[in-house]
């Protein structure tokens, strides 16, 4: 009997290392344009992982699959509306297994990128209902990088509809975040900020 509970699980663990050797694969093959092939070894990994019961890197493997379709929105601009519809039912997806199995950390990530997808597709009511409830988690979790990328979207939103006050309260609440915090924003982050009109410059206190 223990020599079985013992095959069993090496067994388990071989098909873990397959289905992370899966994941990788296809997403280094949608990172370098190889899109079909890419979306297939990720749409797999995803299945396998579900017979399997491995739940715990399904949200990791939507994340995937929502790459894969946001490149296909940019690269077939006659079909990008129902690309990023198909991303956006992945990103619910992500959502929901990181409720189920508690993975707090991608929960205001899968709900920021719902309201970045919403942004893209113009719907802009439901885009501000996912940024606001990604903050109220990265908030409640005390998570800086998910509450910055939430105002940043909130921000985008204000300044989509021309209320520039609206916009400058989300950036000095983001430079307040980040004043007395070891973790600093990333060149991205910095761009945007300086772009958004406000007279955030970085390296100003």
């Amino acid at each position: 009997v223990l020599g079985d509970v013992e095959a069993e699980k090496v067994e388990l663990g071989d098909r873990l290392l397959y289905h992370e050797w899966q994941f990788l694969s296809g997403s280094a093959q949608v990172r370098t344009g190889n899109l079909n092939a890419g979306g297939a070894m990720l749409s797999a990994t995803g299945t396998e992982l579900i017979t399997s019961g491995a739940d715990a890197n399904l949200p990791r493997a939507y994340s995937a699959l929502v790459q894969l379709y946001e490149k296909r929105a940019n690269a077939d601009v006659s079909a990008r509306d129902s690309h990023l519809r198909i991303a956006l039912a992945y990103y619910t997806k992500q959502y929901d297994t990181a409720v189920a199995i508690n993975k707090k950390r991608d929960i205001p990530e899968a709900l920021y990128s719902m309201g970045e997808v919403y942004f893209d597709l113009a719907d802009y009511d439901l885009a501000r209902q996912k940024f606001l409830d990604a903050l109220r988690v990265a908030r409640s979790e005390n998570y800086l990088t998910s509450e910055r990328r939430a105002r940043m979207g909130l921000a985008r939103l204000a300044q989509q509809a021309g209320d520039q006050d609206s916009v400058c309260r989300q950036v000095d609440k983001i430079k307040t975040l980040y004043k007395n915090s070891t973790v600093k924003l990333n060149e991205n982050s910095l761009t945007t900020l300086e772009g958004l009109g406000c007279g955030f410059t970085r390296g100003a206190d």
